[in-house]
């Protein structure tokens, strides 16, 4: 009976897979480990790069790179087929079907290691120059802050020139990702020269975004059968291992 009910998995499964379309287009900004290289051009490596290639292989995967706001906004107008990694807003349900999580991650405040910042909340960071990435949404809370002019921001275009101004003192604190900016910080320093400011903001989980405009939303059902399916194989343990031993959580 077992034995039956697997193979009837199997071929459900297949023929999930069989009427998928031919092709799926994501776009993502330049975001180490998740992704890596130039905008414009297909990323050369990350770990949200591998695990796509095993989600989509039965499918013509095309992948590009864009700073963050336009990638968001291509998705947004259906000119991709979508995102992919993001985090789930109730503004982004939108315009997005979200798949179930590829990583988890953690939104954090950074320092330089110089700085003592006691923080209790964002009210502690009134009269700050917080750096942030144009077109990221960290928390509500963070996004109702920044709206009642109760924190100030500075955006910039991706996360290496907010480590690169917080390190400069071009700005007193930045928000971001803790793998992510880890990752982007062993890019460009060899000391551990910042402070990671405890409690995190929030903890995240990370997901593919297929707009409702593509033919690919009403197949999240199936997308999700394989997400499962290669979160319990060894390589995506292989992944996170290879990727995330920067900065562990």
């Amino acid at each position: 009976m077992k034995r039956c009910i697997f193979i009837l998995t199997c071929i459900v499964t297949l023929y999930g897979w069989c009427d998928l379309p031919k092709r799926i287009h994501l776009v993502e900004d330049p975001w180490p480990p998740y992704t890596y290289g130039e905008p414009s051009f297909e990323p050369t490596k990350g770990a949200v790069v591998e695990v796509l290639q095993h989600i989509f292989h039965t499918v013509e995967l095309k992948l590009t790179l864009h700073p963050w706001k336009r990638a968001l906004l291509l998705a947004k107008e259906g000119k991709v087929d979508g995102l992919m990694l993001t985090i789930e807003t109730k503004e982004r349900q939108e315009d997005f079907i979200f798949s179930a999580p590829l990583f988890y991650d953690e939104i954090v405040f950074i320092t330089r290691a110089d700085t003592i910042l006691p923080y209790k909340g964002l009210h502690s960071l009134q009269g700050l120059k917080i750096g942030t990435v144009n077109g990221s949404k960290y928390s509500d809370e963070f996004q109702e802050a920044i709206l009642n002019q109760q924190i100030h921001i500075e955006p910039a275009d991706e996360i290496q020139t907010n480590i690169k101004k917080l390190m400069s003192k071009r700005i007193d604190v930045m928000i971001a990702s803790k793998i992510a900016f880890c990752s982007a910080h062993k890019e460009l320093y060899k000391d551990k020269n910042y402070t990671i400011i405890s409690p995190s903001l929030k903890k995240i989980d990370l997901k593919i975004a297929i707009t409702k405009q593509s033919p690919f939303a009403k197949h999240m059902d199936t997308i999700n059968q394989e997400i499962r399916r290669f979160k319990n194989d060894a390589s995506y343990q292989q992944i996170r291992q290879r990727y995330f031993d920067v900065c562990s959580l």
